[in-house]
């Protein structure tokens, strides 16, 4: 918090890991992470759109940009939102590019396929892939290049270190 008071700040957050799982599913820990983004003048936060940060971040005013990912597996939580597989499970990251690309198609059409076989709805303004899969920089480049082709500058990567690992975003 000395960072923001001294007006070293961002304008735009992404919470990650256990943080980040826990925000999209605990309402209280959700309240309290928007009261820390209004106290620091944070106003854009990247998150699932139908999770609990989300709207508690679309309820407090601020701007939401929606994720979703390439790389992992979803299924419905026991709260009716979407949830990723956990880690631990078989199947709750690709490991082929192959299904990367159908899930990227499928979100670019409003919608996931869940580890069950149906279908669920899906709001996305950016799409993030794990730099710790092996399948990151082959997906990436041939995400981009379509996206480039259609309009130049409109796929950007984003490399920035977090904790320790590389978390790459393509913003269509």
């Amino acid at each position: 918090d000395q960072n923001f008071e001294q007006g070293l700040c961002c304008n735009m957050v992404k919470f990650h890991g256990a943080l980040y799982n826990d925000a999209v599913v605990n309402a209280e820990l959700a309240q309290r992470l928007v009261s820390w983004l209004k106290k620091t003048q944070i106003r854009t936060v990247i998150a699932p759109h139908d999770s609990e940060l989300g709207r508690r971040v679309a309820g407090a005013g601020l701007e939401l940009v929606a994720e979703a990912f390439l790389d992992r597996r979803y299924r419905m939580g026991e709260e009716g939102a979407l949830q990723l597989v956990h880690r631990s499970e078989d199947g709750a990251v690709f490991d082929a590019v192959e299904d990367a690309i159908r899930q990227a198609e499928s979100i670019m059409h409003g919608y996931v396929i869940l580890a069950d076989g149906t279908e669920q709805g899906v709001v996305a303004d950016t799409l993030c892939v794990h730099s710790d899969s092996d399948l990151s920089w082959p997906l990436l480049n041939m995400l981009c290049n379509p996206f480039e082709m259609l309009e130049p500058g409109t796929c950007r990567l984003v490399r920035r270190p977090v904790y320790g690992r590389q978390h790459l975003g393509v913003t269509p």
